[in-house]
């Protein structure tokens, strides 16, 4: 082919992978110093930040050389139910550690919950004075925020020991020097430093790491949960798996860059042992309203203090809470116990804002009859999410709710908000009702799976990789179902949809580049409930609501948002049917919607953390929105960018639509064939060859096709992609296949 002149002009933004995807035009809410924001996880630029930020826990917490870490998918509650649920069975005793005083709350509970359902048979203990078990598997948690307690030592743990120890050290990594040659999996929080939910580590021992190598699943794992087998060494090696928000790695790795420059994980401790010197001044010289909850003072927790409070003038304190509250003082200090409160003491925290908030508590107690005290500097004293960093400057909190937890009643209203809005912008029917769940559209879709779906027959209909993905799921639980696979490129039969059956399927396939017409296959008079994946059609196509009972998709797709949590839309029939329903199967804790759980997510409850900086961003990408009158307007900025791609194809007989028949094309992820000037398939160097220098030349980035489709390239077509920078990004393509072939 002849040599062509490079085009005048490059595309101003150049991202345009299919997930995570592009930030929507005037981003500028978080500094983005590694522009990696708005790309794929898996490119190399992003899998070596991953990479960086593992290895940085590793060195920073003072794990052992030969200990491996890696980012798992989910954190906070579910990270602990999925090593339950991928790791402990009747094959080796189990050992379920709890603190002094057990609560129903706590990480040890929720793992024997998980074990009982499963049926596997474990010890249950409170003493941690007597070695455990030298062949038991051993669960506990380091520090429990709920009680305040913390584990004084490990000698209990055995040296010699067959059975691997568990840890959750979520509250306790970066607050106390552990025992790491003791640890064989543990569980690290991103927030623990000032890092953002959504994400946690997962630490892990050579022992660890060869028991999980050679381990088979004891029962059908969500996708999500599978660290078994090669799993471990895939996460492990950065490849995350599932999909991670690279604004949490990035915010995470700053956070790090602060705690070195602190002096790691020993000035850590040394700022947290200050906060707890304040607490205890404190407590010495109001002892008469004030006392610790827990005793002995070795069994305290060091980065959340629980404090029982009896106010000198009476009142609840509840009420103290609420004024400290609005008066802007201290913000999320409460605790489970009505007359208990619970102040965040991590390395985060300065310790002068630590007293400062306990004389405003003894201010508000004893009826203002003092000088005003100076008020904190931060009034974030939460116990997770905890306070960012001091000087933290690489964020816009917008919102004013960074270092906040979502688990508040101002947190409820803020995910409630962001709830409406979605609705609004979809323009759902009324009585359409969203929520917000774990682990990204994975995350959501399995939920509906294993929750759901085995009551009737299921018709899944699949023709890219993630629906052949719920298909391998619906097949792992047993579930009768019918399977129509439609090859890349092509739909399968939608007339062989049962009206009697529960219907399963993506909406548009982001890994074959193939999206439904419409919904006239659906049956009206159906019994059975339709799932539709439709993460990478929500906000860029027309999707028939009233034919969707239960409808999922992630931040990360075509709003441009972040990875890591999930949303599930649900008609009012299927919100009704979920009051009195239960799982049709055991699941983890994270995966259920039913019994009144649906109801309390859709008014603005969370499973787990949300990110709070993921979840400013998705509504700010929602009101971004508005002005182009929500969904319809995000369509039309779609489809504009769709015709760039259209007439590209129509003049360049060597580039062709994946789809077949072409009016069947995504308008979204949509994938090419290529092929030489001879018409044969062009040869994968050559393609691996042009991706390379179109990346090089910060045309176009992360857009090879997705590993499993045919080779061929995907460009990102949704409504935060401009028109001319697709445009350009092609007369680029145009330039480099010709200089390539």
């Amino acid at each position: 082919m002849a040599t062509l002149a490079p085009p005048s002009f490059k595309p101003l933004n150049p991202n345009l992978g299919s997930g995570p995807c592009s930030k929507r035009p005037g981003f500028n809410e978080f500094r983005d110093d590694s522009k990696v924001l708005g790309r794929s996880h898996r490119a190399g630029l992003c899998k070596k930040r991953i990479n960086l930020a593992t290895a940085e826990t590793l060195r920073l917490l003072g794990c052992p050389a030969t200990y491996q870490a890696g980012f798992l998918p989910v954190s906070d509650a579910p990270a602990v139910e999925l090593l339950a649920w991928a790791l402990f069975s009747d094959a080796a005793p189990v050992t379920v550690c709890h603190p002094p005083t057990p609560n129903p709350a706590t990480a040890a509970a929720l793992v024997e919950k998980n074990l009982r359902s499963l049926g596997v048979p474990f010890t249950s203990r409170t003493d941690t004075k007597e070695p455990t078990d030298p062949k038991s598997d051993v669960f506990f948690a380091w520090t429990c925020p709920v009680t305040g307690t913390t584990t004084p030592d490990a000698a209990w743990i055995p040296d010699a020991r067959e059975g691997l120890v568990v840890c959750d050290a979520t509250s306790a990594c970066f607050s106390e020097q552990l025992p790491w040659e003791k640890l064989d999996l543990a569980l690290v929080s991103l927030h623990a430093v000032g890092g953002e939910p959504g994400a946690g580590i997962l630490v892990v021992s050579p022992r660890a790491a060869a028991r999980l190598e050679q381990a088979a699943a004891a029962r059908p794992l969500p996708k999500i949960f599978r660290i078994l087998g090669k799993g471990v060494a895939d996460v492990c090696a950065g490849n995350v798996i599932n999909t991670i928000s690279m604004m949490t790695v990035e915010d995470y790795l700053k956070c790090l860059g602060w705690a070195e420059a602190a002096g790691g994980v020993a000035g850590m401790c040394a700022r947290v042992a200050e906060n707890g010197a304040a607490v205890d001044r404190f407590v010495e010289g109001n002892k008469s309203f004030v006392q610790y909850s827990c005793e002995p003072a070795a069994r305290r927790a060091k980065s959340c203090v629980l404090l029982t409070v009896t106010p000198p003038k009476g009142g609840s304190v509840k009420a103290l809470l609420a004024e400290l509250e609005s008066s802007g003082v201290a913000y999320d200090i409460d605790a489970l116990e009505d007359n208990q409160i619970r102040i965040g003491c991590g390395c985060t925290v300065d310790a002068v804002d630590i007293t400062r908030c306990l004389e405003w508590l003894k201010y508000c107690a004893t009826g203002k009859q003092t000088a005003t005290p100076p008020a904190p500097s931060s009034n974030r004293f939460g116990s997770g999410p905890c306070k960012k960093p001091p000087g933290a400057d690489w964020f816009l909190d917008t919102y004013n709710s960074a270092g906040r937890t979502s688990d508040t009643p101002a947190g409820k209203a803020a995910v409630k908000r962001a709830l409406d809005l979605t609705t609004e912008v979809l323009k759902c029917p009324p009585g359409y009702r969203a929520c917000i769940v774990p682990g990204s559209d994975t995350g959501a879709v399995e939920m509906l799976i294993w929750s759901l779906l085995g009551g009737r027959k299921v018709d899944v209909f699949h023709w890219e990789s993630f629906g052949t993905q719920w298909a391998s799921d619906l097949k792992l639980l047993g579930v009768e179902c019918n399977s129509y696979k439609g090859e890349y490129g092509q739909l399968p039969d939608l007339s062989k949809a049962d009206k009697e059956n529960d219907l399963l399927f993506t909406w548009n396939g982001t890994t074959s580049g193939v999206k439904l017409p419409n919904g006239d296959w659906i049956p009206q008079d159906r019994k059975g409930w339709t799932i539709c994946d439709a993460t990478s059609a929500a906000f860029a196509q027309d999707l028939p609501w009233e034919k969707l009972d239960l409808t999922t998709f992630s931040w990360q797709k075509a709003l441009g948002g972040e990875a890591g949590h999930g949303v599930i839309v649900l008609s009012p029939k299927v919100l009704d049917y979920l009051r009195s329903a239960s799982p049709v199967r055991p699941v983890p804790d994270s995966f259920n919607l039913c019994g009144g759980v649906a109801d309390r997510l859709v008014t603005g409850s969370t499973l787990c953390p949300v990110s709070m900086l993921s979840l400013n961003d998705y509504v700010t990408c929602l009101r971004w929105s508005l002005p182009f009158d929500g969904a319809a307007g995000l369509k039309r900025r779609t489809e504009a960018n769709f015709s760039a791609v259209k007439a590209f194809v129509d003049r360049n007989q060597w580039a062709s639509f994946l789809a077949e028949p072409a009016e069947n094309a995504s308008t979204t992820s949509v994938c090419l064939v290529l092929k030489a000037a001879d018409g044969a398939p062009l040869p994968e160097a050559g393609l691996k060859a042009m991706l390379a220098e179109l990346d090089s030349l910060k045309v176009a980035h992360d857009i090879n096709s997705y590993r499993d489709a045919p080779a061929g390239i995907r460009i990102w077509c949704g409504c935060t992609v401009d028109a001319l920078d697709v445009a350009l990004a092609l007369d680029w393509l145009e330039y480099v296949y010709a200089k390539c072939t």
